[in-house]
């Protein structure tokens, strides 16, 4: 679920008015989801924000939370980013029952990026610097959430040094794997977290198409009690470290209260759905090439650094880890074969492989007649003086075996 409050009216105490927790859930299908009992996120995950949506003519606000796959790119889930129903009922082929509705867009200058593991401060009675904005919404353009509950934010500008996250593109989550969720939602003790929260060990109870307690379509997968109010569109993390599904909804059938924001997230009958990103592997993909940049695809190497081949200065520069000499890359072949044109040395690294020249004669190559005719004459005259002193080399070795 996206997290909702009225900025105009309470920005100096967000977390007093914060409601979207406040909507029933219809037969578990609410968009949106804090992570319930989990512990503080860590920096090593900073690649996971907090998108603030804030429009200062209507005095809306609400929070979600993204995963930047590129310094310039987010990915967070389409409802997070679309004026869209608050419920969401679809069937087991992934489409719609009831509500879903994908409305338009919001306006780019609505969205507020922030990092870091640590949140803004958001008591100030301003709206707090955020490290970029968005400059376009990217969606597979579906006109209901069922099974498409994805979406991606270019942002207005880099953010430097960026932590990104590999993406799951090539092959679908499995039922039984454990996953971590991240994100800024609520908790049991707080509708703002002032520390981004994870919960390790999530295990995938199903995987789409399943018609079972909760209708998992196609692109979806389901977890149990995990995530909650405001998680919404943030990550679930595969033991690669890589991103594999994005929250879209759920919930446990009952009603938060004043005292527990979170109490319509947790216990054994929460039941909640991500949404797979590989479906939309082109759409993300693309996304990402329009900024000229490329996304981190599990089990490949980290796109930002240098392939073999290329100037580095140190082994962190490049995509194999190893810097030949501190100025090439270069690749281990102490398993693989180098590439044609390498060859495998001492050190087990692949480097260019040697020219080598073939002559027929030491001299000839090098005094070849012609080579400058303004000068024949000398080049005759040295060429004669090393070929006689080739003679008196070859009657030395001759007379070699006559002093023994």
């Amino acid at each position: 679920m996206i997290k909702k409050t009225l900025l105009a009216a309470c920005l100096g105490g967000l977390v007093a008015c914060a409601s979207g927790s406040g909507t029933p859930r219809e037969n578990l299908g609410e968009t949106g989801e804090s992570i319930i009992k989990g512990k503080a996120s860590t920096a090593a995950q900073d690649a996971v924000v907090l998108i603030f949506i804030y429009d200062p003519n209507s005095g809306f606000a609400a929070s979600c939370t993204g995963t930047l796959l590129t310094s310039k790119l987010v990915l967070t889930a389409r409802h997070c980013v679309s004026d869209t129903d608050d419920t969401a009922i679809c069937a087991v082929n992934g489409t719609p029952i009831s509500g879903g509705t994908v409305r338009s867009n919001r306006a780019v200058a609505q969205f507020n990026i922030y990092t870091g593991v640590k949140s803004p401060d958001f008591n100030s009675g301003m709206l707090p610097t955020a490290a970029a904005g968005a400059s376009k919404i990217v969606t597979d353009g579906s006109k209901n959430l069922c099974n498409h509950d994805v979406a991606l934010i270019e942002l207005d500008k880099e953010i430097p040094s960026a932590t990104i996250m590999p993406i799951r593109l090539d092959s679908a989550v499995t039922k039984g794997e454990a996953v971590t969720s991240i994100g800024w939602g609520v908790t049991a003790t707080t509708s703002m977290p002032t520390t981004r929260q994870q919960r390790a060990g999530v295990i995938v109870q199903a995987v789409g198409p399943v018609d079972g307690q909760l209708v998992v379509s196609p692109n979806e997968f389901q977890v149990g009690e995990s995530i909650c109010s405001g998680d919404s569109g943030g990550p679930a993390v595969a033991a690669s470290g890589a991103l594999v599904g994005v929250v879209s909804r759920g919930g446990n059938g009952q009603m938060p209260s004043m005292s527990n924001p979170a109490l319509a997230c947790e216990g054994s009958s929460a039941t909640n759905l991500y949404t797979e990103p590989s479906p939309f592997k082109d759409l993300i993909v693309n996304a990402a090439a329009e900024l000229g940049q490329q996304v981190w695809i599990e089990g490949q190497p980290d796109p930002r650094l240098g392939p073999d081949g290329t100037a580095c200065t140190a082994d962190t520069d490049c995509q194999s880890t190893h810097c030949y000499g501190g100025k090439t890359c270069a690749a281990d072949c102490s398993v693989n074969a180098c590439e044609s044109g390498y060859t495998c040395n001492g050190d087990k690294l692949c480097i260019k492989a040697s020219a080598t020249t073939t002559t027929k004669s030491g001299c000839s190559l090098a005094l070849a007649p012609g080579a400058n005719d303004s000068n024949d004459a000398g080049n005759t005259a040295l060429f004669g003086g090393l070929v006689a002193f080739g003679l008196v080399l070859s009657a030395r070795r001759r007379r070699a075996p006559s002093r023994a």
